[in-house]
């Protein structure tokens, strides 16, 4: 079996000690050609996985009828799978610190704004963007929240340049920072802050009668001034809404400051039970402008008082939403590190030692990566330099109770897995099903993109533009197949674009209804009625101390009534009612009727935004009034809809005009619905997209269990190779309150130890706590927390030990590592054990022990009754040799082969060296074996006839185990044509030089071997 397994192929193993078992199989394969089917039972059986098949490209390739051992190859040489590492070390002084501080209901719910000169008030909206490409703007709430709102309504803005304090963004928005207008750098007023009682949900009790009973309740029963007030019978009206049922319009002003302050009692006590709490991140111990809010419950976001560009590019690589404080403080750290290049120590140095339980020596930090040509994965939050990174694991070195020195990994983490999992990863088969399915859909619309591509497209409609856009990639491939077009997904990005067209259609159907709107009302008002009306509503926006509302005025009209005002009048100009209403009137009454109809149109569109002014409400009640009777129409939305389906007709007729289908918009309607109601197709497109939030995928990161056996063989062999007694893991109750995320319980008290068992499989459970091999740390609270330690001379089912599994050579995929001989494979753990058996059983008997001996041969050597098949070939050979060839031959043929037979049954340096000795002095018999005979034969024809006969081929042979010596070759045969002729081919320091290149040896194992091939590749040299 020795010299066998000696012949074997290997595969390259890595520096940690991975293998591709496929690389190995393929190497070894028996027919340099076969049926693709035929190779992929054949991997399969001697134990490939299918991930494995999958991620070499294998599987892609044994779909064809046949493959050759070089194509098999080629192929894993292409998508070959190796690993590096980038270990964190050293303990640096961190200047990064966080402050936490818990917000008063007042605090946790107020609103920035602004507040100009003539009294408008001015809401903060950092999420929008100006014209001049500033974001942080600050508009009227109800221009805001009515349709259409554009970048018209943008008032003012932030000056959001980089501050003095060197920082990239500004500080906090606070009160006092200039507000600047738009596109210039006028200062319109300073940022205020005020409590919001929409923000904290005030406003909604306040507005429904349900609620607002349910708040007096509260109040009237746990605050006395609201008791006092309900309890005074003089106070009727809250007592009929309270306890009568009357409705909300009784209350007067008095009762709804009641009832205010009731919904703010209210709202304080649920607040208080689970305040928000802030966190900010501290360079020096000085606050910087990174901090987040919320609480363990809510999880925290960026604050809303972030510079507005933080709070827009964040979204791009912090998490929205993070469970807890620990986790918060790492995407603050992320921030700074990312904006600011402020790092916790220098780099390379430790990241996460704050993130480990007390105590514990030699803290390292490493990110085990994929080498890949490409960037499939990064994350910029643990490990924002890492690339491809499987896994991250932060260790300790810990002591037990019993002494021993135990890898105690704080932290086990895949953030591509973990990222995978929960976004999706991306799918070739989904993306290739969406670029079929949009190719389809697409072949019905050429003639659109035919008819619209050379028309002049100011006498189109807005849409048409986009509609170019969208089909003209699509046209140009028409020809290509969705398989050849997968890669940049041209048909799925162009059925998106096909979205954009529709909504720009809508857009301009809603536009085109809107104007059509005004114009029906203005058309609705005789030319006196219209002068009247605006007059009115200038005098109500002045005159009645509506200061707040006067952007109902015009420039012109309000700089001429302002210097009225400072002219010398001995009374206030509002009580000169001659004075206000010649001015209004000169200014109405010289304005064009153009000029006239457009304010009033403007004033029209309040009808669905509200207002506060009466003389406009007045206006557009009338309005509306008039509206409704010159459609026939019973309610506003019926007028919407018969003014949509006219612009809708308008388009289709000029579109007809124009040589263009008609039905265009309905055809490129169903395209696209075809396409996204098809769940499959949908899912594929977002796959696609540059701002898809799918991972790619990549070995070991698709299945949680994957990484978790990858990691544990690394973290294993690493215990073995640097000399730990033993390795354990936090318990889940560390990690669930560090992270607060409960799902990590799972992670780390049954995932964890599930992959112990099935990478090493330890005699005792991987899920409880023998007694003797615990390890217990205690927490910053002074909690204690127990875990199991996995002691690496701990007994596995297989008669191993967890150390001796740890160090072996092992496949990246398989568990356990699976043996070779004959291609065969039986049941992992079954093949392994009986490896292992097979190897001392082979060793025994080829290299006995002085009590087995029942003779001698003629020179006095002891014989053994335990001879293998194997011993037996080396006698025969040496028998032959010695009554035919000289000593310098022999003794030397026979030393290497015993050393080599040795090696390959597990021995160690010393019993290697032993053997070379033993099968040395075997030279001194007569020849009597039946394999002597056969060499003796061939002798008798020369030397050149023992060479024909040992470059040819024999009979089938077995050891005594019972393991086959190979096809049509004995072990002489065998070992000279595999072994002996190529190392005569070569120099002598050349084939010393293969012996050291197997990767089981120690280097002494690798002296012993050199030494005994040493004489014997010296003397065949002049054969």
């Amino acid at each position: 079996m020795g010299f066998l397994r000696r012949l074997i192929k290997k595969a390259q193993t890595d520096k940690f000690g991975f293998y591709s078992q496929a690389e190995e199989i393929a190497l070894n394969a028996p027919q340099k050609k076969m049926r693709g089917d035929d190779a992929r039972r054949m991997f399969v059986k001697n134990g490939v996985t299918k991930q494995e098949l999958q991620d070499l490209g294998l599987d892609d390739l044994f779909q064809q009828d046949r493959v050759t051992q070089d194509e098999i190859l080629k192929v894993i040489e292409e998508n070959r799978i190796e690993f590096t590492a980038t270990e964190y070390k050293g303990t640096a002084p961190s200047n990064i610190g966080f402050d936490t501080d818990v917000l008063s209901f007042e605090e946790a719910n107020q609103s920035l704004f602004v507040e100009l000169d003539d009294g408008r008030k001015l809401t903060y909206f950092p999420l929008r963007e100006a014209r001049d490409g500033r974001f942080g703007v600050f508009a009227d709430r109800n221009a805001i929240k009515a349709p259409g709102f554009g970048p018209d309504e943008v008032v003012g803005v932030l000056d959001t340049g980089p501050d003095a304090t060197n920082f990239e963004f500004v500080d906090e928005v606070t009160e006092g920072m200039p507000v600047f207008r738009e596109g210039s750098t006028d200062v319109i007023g300073r940022v205020k802050k005020e409590f919001d009682p929409e923000s904290a949900r005030i406003t909604e009790i306040l507005e429904d009668e349900d609620l607002a009973r349910d708040a007096l309740s509260v109040g009237y029963n746990r605050n006395e001034n609201i008791l006092s007030y309900i309890m005074d019978e003089d106070n009727e009206s809250i007592r009929d809404f309270l306890f009568e049922g009357a409705s909300l319009d009784v209350l007067d002003r008095t009762d709804k400051d009641i009832l205010y302050d009731a919904a703010y009692f209210e709202m304080e006590q649920q607040y208080l039970d689970e305040p928000i709490e802030r966190v900010t991140a501290t360079v020096d111990g000085n606050p910087t402008p990174y901090s987040m809010v919320g609480n363990e419950e809510i999880g925290f976001v960026l604050s809303g008082s972030s510079d507005p560009r933080l709070l827009r590019e964040g979204r791009n690589f912090l998490d929205d939403e993070v469970p807890g404080q620990e986790e918060a403080r790492v995407q603050l750290s992320a921030a700074l590190e990312r904006y600011e290049r402020i790092f916790e120590g220098e780099e390379g140095n430790l990241r996460w030692e704050s993130s480990t339980l007390p105590g514990g020596e030699n803290p390292v930090e490493t990110v085990f990566k994929l080498k890949l040509p490409e960037l499939l994965f990064s994350e910029e939050i643990h490990y924002p330099d890492a690339e491809n990174q499987v896994f991250h694991v932060r260790t300790k070195d810990r002591l037990d109770k019993n002494g021993n020195l135990i890898l105690y990994v704080e932290e086990f983490q895949s953030d591509w897995g973990q990222t995978g999992r929960r976004e999706g990863f991306v799918d070739p088969e989904a993306i290739e099903y969406a670029e079929s399915k949009a190719k389809d859909e697409f072949e019905g619309l050429f003639d659109i993109y035919e008819g619209v591509k050379a028309k002049n497209s100011f006498t189109l409609p807005g849409f048409i533009d986009q509609t170019v856009r969208a089909l003209s990639e699509p046209y140009n491939i028409r020809d290509v197949s969705p398989a050849d077009s997968v890669k940049f997904g041209i048909r799925s990005r162009s059925m998106e674009r096909i979205k954009r067209v529709l909504d720009d259609y809508k857009k301009d159907i809603t536009d085109i209804a809107r104007q059509q709107r005004k114009d029906a009302i203005v058309a609705s008002f005789s030319e006196n009625e219209k002068n009247n009306i605006l007059k009115n509503i200038y005098r109500g926006a002045y005159l009645k101390g509506q200061r707040s509302q006067n952007f109902y005025l015009p420039e012109p009209l309000k700089r001429e009534l302002l210097q009225a005002e400072q002219g010398p009048l001995n009374s206030p100009l509002e009580a000169d009612q001659t004075v206000v209403r010649k001015i209004i009137s000169d200014y109405v009454d010289g304005d064009d009727l153009e000029g006239i109809d457009k304010k009033l149109a403007e004033f029209s569109s309040e009808m669905i935004a509200g207002t506060t002014l009466p003389e406009v409400n007045d206006f557009t009640l009338e309005a509306k009034r008039r509206l409704l009777s010159g459609f026939g129409a019973e309610s506003l939305g019926q007028v919407q809809r018969i003014l949509k389906a006219d612009a809708a007709e308008d388009i289709a007729e000029t579109l007809e005009l124009e040589g263009l289908p008609r039905d265009a918009v309905a055809r490129l309607e169903k395209a696209y619905k075809n396409f996204s109601t098809d769940e499959k197709a949908k899912k594929g497109a977002k796959m696609i997209s540059p701002y898809t939030s799918f991972v790619k995928k990549a070995p070991f990161v698709t299945d949680t269990e994957s990484w978790n056996n990858l990691g544990m063989k690394y973290i294993f062999d690493r215990a073995a190779r640097e000399g730990y007694d033993g390795v354990s893991f936090t318990p889940g109750e560390v990690q669930k309150n560090r992270w607060n995320n409960p799902g990590l319980i799972g992670a780390y008290d049954e995932q964890i130890p599930f992959s112990i068992k099935r990478v090493f499989n330890p005699s005792e459970t991987t899920t409880g706590k023998p007694q003797g091999k615990t390890i217990t740390v205690e927490d910053d609270n002074g909690i204690e927390h127990t875990s199991r330690v996995f002691l690496l001379d701990e007994s596995t089912k297989d008669g191993q030990t967890i150390g001796q599994k740890a160090a072996k050579r092992r496949g990246m995929y398989t568990i356990p590592p699976v043996g070779l001989l004959s291609l065969q494979m039986l049941p992992a753990e079954k093949a392994q054990a009986a490896e292992e058996e097979q190897k001392v059983k082979e060793l025994e008997r080829t290299f006995p022990e002085a009590q087995e001996k029942i003779g001698r041969t003629r020179s006095g050597m002891p014989m053994s009754e335990q001879n293998s098949g194997i011993l037996d070939a080396l006698k025969g050979a040496g028998e032959v040799a010695y009554e035919g060839l000289s000593d310098l031959v022999i003794e030397p043929f026979m030393g290497m082969s015993g050393a080599e037979a040795a090696f390959e049954m597990g021995a160690t340096p010393e019993q290697a060296e032993e053997a070379r000795r033993k099968a040395a002095a075997m030279v001194d018999f007569e020849t009597s074996s039946p394999t002597g005979r056969r060499y003796k034969e061939s002798l008798k024809g020369g030397l050149g006839a023992l060479g024909d006969y040992l470059m040819g081929e024999g009979q089938m042979g077995r050891t005594r185990s019972g393991m086959p010596l190979g096809p049509s070759r004995d072990p002489a045969q065998l070992l000279f044509q595999e072994a002996l002729v190529p190392a005569a081919e070569a120099v002598t320091e050349g084939a010393l030089g293969i012996i050291g290149l197997d990767p089981r040896d120690t280097a002494e194992m690798e002296r012993v071997r050199q030494e005994a091939a040493r004489p014997f590749i010296e003397a065949i040299q002049p054969i």
